[in-house]
C-alpha cells in the first residue's frame, strides 16, 4: 500500500492573464483579464508574437493578485496584438511523505538472487524479480498496490556447474527489469518466462580458440589473439556450434542425455 501525506499544504494559486492593445504598430495598453491569485511578489511579464519587437511590461500587485500590467516600452512593428504571458505564482510549500517497501539485496558481488513475495510468512511465495548483486548491494522499491502488506525473501540462485559452464535449472523467472532499476532501457518491460527444460550456459563469451576447436575454422575478422570472443558468426553457425559442442561433451561423458 502506498501512503502519501502532505503537511502544511496551501491552496495552489492561479496564473494571471492579460491582453495587449496596439496602436500604429506600438503596444499602447495592456488590460488584465484575470488577476490570478497566490502571488507573493511581482511576476515577470513577457510579450511575444504580433510581428513586432521591443515591447516590455511590468506587473503591479494588489495583495496576492495582479491588479495591473503597465507598458514600459511600446516596441515597434506590431501588426497584431502580441501575446502577453504572466509568470505563474510560486508553488505552495508542502512536504510529501511516501511509505513504500525499500529492499536491499546483499551478497557476493556478481551473484544472482530471486526475490520472492508473499502475503504471509507461511506463503505461498511467488517470484517478484531477479537481480544481480552489485558492489554495494542492489536496492529495489516495490511501488505496486498492496506492497506495504507483503513479506519478501531472497533466494540465492547458484546452480551446480562444470568448469566454464553453469547449469540453468528449469523454472520461472522475470525477463526485463523494474522501472526503478538504474540503467534500465525503456523497452525492458518485465514479463514472466517459464523454462520447461534446463541447459548448460557458458559463463563467458565463446573465444575464437573454443570455436575453432569445435568447428575447425575461425570466421572472426579481428584475429590475432585466440582468447578474443569469436565474431562474424551467423545464427545458423551459432546453432551448429552448440549442437556439435553438446555432442562432443556427451561423447566424453561430461553431460548426460537428460542435461541438454
Amino acid at each position: 500500500m502506498l501512503m502519501s501525506l502532505s503537511i502544511g499544504r496551501a491552496l495552489a494559486g492561479e496564473t494571471a492573464t492579460a491582453v495587449a492593445t496596439i496602436t500604429a504598430g506600438f503596444v499602447s495598453d495592456i488590460t488584465v483579464t484575470s488577476g490570478g491569485s497566490g502571488y507573493t511578489s511581482e511576476p515577470a511579464v513577457t510579450l511575444s508574437g504580433g510581428g513586432g519587437s521591443g515591447a516590455t511590461a511590468k506587473a503591479i500587485l494588489s495583495e496576492d493578485k495582479v491588479a495591473a500590467v503597465v507598458v514600459l516600452t511600446a516596441g515597434t512593428g506590431y501588426s497584431t496584438a502580441p501575446t502577453v504571458v504572466v509568470d505563474a505564482p510560486p508553488k505552495p510549500l508542502s512536504v510529501k511523505l511516501e511509505m513504500v517497501p525499500k529492499l536491499t539485496v546483499e551478497g557476493p558481488v556478481g551473484s544472482y538472487a530471486r526475490v520472492e513475495s508473499a502475503a504471509s510468512l507461511s506463503g505461498p511465495w511467488t517470484m517478484w524479480t531477479n537481480v544481480m548483486v552489485g558492489a554495494e548491494g542492489t536496492v529495489l522499491v516495490d511501488l505496486s498496490p498492496g506492497s506495504a502488506a507483503r513479506f519478501y525473501r531472497g533466494v540465492a540462485e547458484k546452480p551446480p556447474g562444470t568448469a566454464g559452464f553453469v547449469w540453468i535449472v528449469p523454472g520461472t523467472f522475470a525477463m526485463g527489469s523494474l522501472p526503478c532499476e538504474e540503467g534500465r532501457d525503456p523497452l525492458e518491460i518485465q514479463h514472466t518466462v517459464t523454462l520447461t527444460q534446463g541447459f548448460w550456459l557458458s559463463d563467458h563469451e565463446v573465444t575464437q580458440a573454443e570455436y575453432e576447436a569445435v568447428m575447425g575454422s575461425n570466421p572472426s575478422y579481428f584475429k590475432g589473439d585466440l582468447n578474443r570472443p569469436v565474431e562474424s558468426v551467423s545464427w545458423n553457425d551459432a546453432v551448429a556450434y552448440c549442437q556439435k559442442l553438446t555432442d562432443r561433451e556427451r561423447a566424453w561423458g561430461r553431460i548426460t542425455s537428460q542435461q541438454v
